[in-house]
């Protein structure tokens, strides 16, 4: 796992900041300065430019209502977003799970270590691309329920779930007073009182508010949604697909079925998910580490269910029974970057997942049995060549394609083009 040591991080920090200062956008300094880390992938170059404001719990201490010149709080989180002494013990940041490379995911792990060695949770780690976009938490007894960030939609801000892996024994390990002591302790405290007033550093449950607030303004750049895919040139009429590709849309659109769940738009753009909450029979992972965690980590040891939305602690009884074994719909854009797959990283590859949608009845069986999808009613029958097609259009969901500089020209001013006419 790779660790951005503290003395990288105050070199890391202070290059963000002088290229801020220097004239670059937000945007274009958060690229220069993930450029200085070598685990660091070219970020969009998408220039986002808004004020994202504290929170009114935040605002209210501010000492200026206006956002201070050469510091905002996308700027801020994004040095956070890369600082290992946030965890306990130091060591872990945020981007060793969710690696930008890998559209922020932490592919290759069922799920990640935590900060203590050897510790691991019991989800698989989601990506954060284009997180921000996820609707609240929609549903109630007898309905059907979708939304909210997580796997099972119990936070509905990117600012509450900041806070979940900080306070996680199997993550960060950290608690509000060590956090709040750790960030009164670094190079960068100011910045806390300059965006959140001085009032908010003295306070341990507010300065880590502007903590968590600050990550999800960085999230909330157009860094976490480029939309730059070759799908996204595609469908902007500047590329086609190959023929494997082409046939592999059509499938994804009927023979597969993909679209029932995998299919929601926001403004202009597919999101390639719908953001429902369906139990589709996933297999248990028997290698799943969390199993053999200690009692303090894992209470239950080998007996563990994973719950789903059901372990969401706002439902109630009656809502925790009928949604017991769903999990949110992730979205597939990148989806060939981020494996393994499901909740519980059962599955390696995207050949062993089209394989269990095809038929499910030929893997073993699942964590949970009861309300079981019904879009899970029917084998699909693809080919060896429907399969392939079909992963082949997946592929082309992955950001970052390797267009030359005219074409990523067009492609933006087509994309805001659409985006001022939604606005309208």
């Amino acid at each position: 796992m790779l660790t951005l040591h503290r003395s990288a991080l105050i070199k890391f920090s202070i290059f963000f900041l002088l290229s801020f200062l220097n004239g670059c956008s937000q945007e274009e300094a958060i690229k220069t300065a993930s450029s200085t880390n070598a685990s660091a992938s070219k970020p969009n170059a998408n220039d986002n430019k808004a004020t994202i404001a504290p929170p009114k719990s935040l605002s209210n201490t501010s000492s200026s209502s206006t956002q201070p010149p050469g510091i905002t709080p996308a700027i801020l989180g994004n040095i956070l977003f890369n600082d290992p002494s946030l965890s306990n013990p130091a060591g872990l940041a945020c981007r060793n799970c969710h690696d930008e490379a890998k559209a922020f995911a932490d592919p290759g792990m069922a799920v990640s270590e935590g900060a203590v060695k050897g510790t691991f949770g019991s989800r698989n780690t989601p990506s954060l691309k284009y997180a921000m976009l996820a609707p609240a938490l929609i549903g109630q007894e007898g309905h059907s329920w979708s939304g909210g960030l997580l796997w099972d939609g119990r936070v509905n801000t990117l600012e509450e779930q900041a806070l979940m892996p900080l306070f996680n024994p199997a993550e960060m390990n950290n608690t509000e007073a060590k956090l709040a002591q750790t960030l009164r302790q670094s190079t960068y405290i100011q910045h806390f009182a300059t965006l959140y007033g001085e009032n908010t550093v003295k306070d341990d449950t507010l300065l880590t508010k502007a903590a968590a607030n600050a990550l999800q303004a960085f999230q909330q750049t157009d860094l976490f949604k480029p939309y730059n895919s070759k799908f996204d040139y595609v469908a902007a009429g500047l590329l086609k697909y190959t023929e494997q590709e082409k046939r592999g849309q059509a499938l994804f659109r009927r023979e597969a079925a993909c679209t029932d769940c995998h299919q929601g738009f926001f403004n202009y753009s597919e999101q390639f998910t719908s953001y429902g909450h369906h139990n589709i029979h996933t297999p248990v992972n028997t290698h799943l580490a969390f199993y053999t965690q200690p009692e303090s980590i894992n209470p239950e040891g080998k007996a563990f269910i994973d719950k789903g939305t059901a372990a969401n602690p706002q439902l109630s009884e009656a809502e925790k029974n009928e949604t017991l074994g769903l999990f949110r719909t992730p979205t597939l854009r990148n989806i060939a970057l981020t494996a393994p797959y499901m909740h519980n990283g059962v599955f390696k590859t995207l050949e062993e997942v089209i394989d269990f949608y095809n038929d499910p009845a030929q893997f073993p069986k699942p964590e949970v049995v009861e309300n079981r999808s019904d879009l899970l009613a029917f084998s699909l029958n693809l080919t060896q060549e429907d399969k392939a097609a079909l992963i082949a259009f997946l592929k082309t969901l992955s950001d970052d394609y390797p267009a030359d500089q005219a074409l990523q020209k067009q492609l933006r001013g087509k994309q805001e083009a659409l985006r001022k006419t939604y606005s309208n």
